[in-house]
């Protein structure tokens, strides 16, 4: 049972709808306790929903599990975990612990999560191009192993980072730029009908339209974000749409005022 529950949270983390796969994690800890390989999966959704916390807490039960053993991917969530938190000493210090570990291993799956990982730590420090460089090289092992999963959270870093570089160059004043992650996420998303996804793209492409001072543009896209897709899954995505609309109606409330 602990199997199938697994493998459907699989899918449900595919498709973006978090809330669901998290469900299904739960109930398999309920089965056969927290302390297993449940703990990593559950850290690197909270880690994509922006819950570094959790990401940690779940980092540590998995690491506490696996002590005695030669297991990066603990060190890599932890890691992942630890530069959300603006830890990055820390991060930088598991990250090379991993390093180690995956040189003798020769483990493709695990060099992706390795460049993932090491990307989200150079956009904790600023270091955006960089983050990009290194980003890339996660996304190219994971187009090769076809891992949608995976693919999906390199694709909205990816993005992040992509939207950085521009906003800290000023190129984002024009939006009509072409913006190569971003549009891989949304075709990927599109695609594959990923509803989760398709939210956190419509989230970012909403900052970029923000930043442009597209204010009507950006409340827009989160309208229509938040017509998706009607399911449980997604109600955590849904409640952070909500947030940025609101934030968004004083910010449109105020400019048109001072008009």
């Amino acid at each position: 049972m602990g199997e199938v529950l697994n493998d459907t949270s699989l899918a449900f983390e595919t498709a973006g709808e978090y809330d669901l796969a998290i469900s299904c994690h739960l109930e398999v800890i309920k089965i056969r306790g927290p302390k297993d390989f449940t703990s990593q999966l559950l850290s690197r959704i909270y880690a994509s929903l922006g819950n570094a916390s959790r990401a940690l807490e779940e980092a540590n039960y998995f690491l506490e599990y696996t002590a005695g053993t030669e297991i990066p991917t603990g060190y890599l969530r932890k890691a992942r975990a630890l530069a959300l938190l603006n830890r990055i000493d820390e991060a930088e210090q598991l990250l090379d612990k991993a390093n180690a570990i995956i040189m003798k291993s020769g483990s493709d799956v695990v060099l992706g999560t390795y460049y993932h990982v090491a990307g989200v730590i150079e956009l904790a420090k600023g270091d955006y191009l960089d983050a990009l460089d290194i980003l890339e090289k996660s996304w190219e092992v994971y187009e090769k192993l076809r891992r949608i999963h995976c693919q999906n959270y390199v694709l909205l870093d990816q993005a992040r980072a992509e939207f950085l570089c521009a906003k800290e160059s000023e190129e984002y004043v024009d939006f009509t730029l072409p913006r190569r992650w971003l549009s891989q996420l949304e075709r990927q998303a599109s695609n594959l009908n990923l509803p989760g996804i398709k939210m956190q793209a419509a989230m970012l492409k909403s900052e970029f339209y923000q930043e442009n001072n597209q204010l009507k543009d950006a409340h827009a896209v989160l309208e229509d974000a938040l017509k998706i897709t009607d399911s449980a899954g997604v109600l955590t995505l849904k409640k952070m749409i909500s947030a940025r609309i609101r934030e968004l109606d004083h910010l449109i409330h105020d400019k048109e005022i001072v008009s």
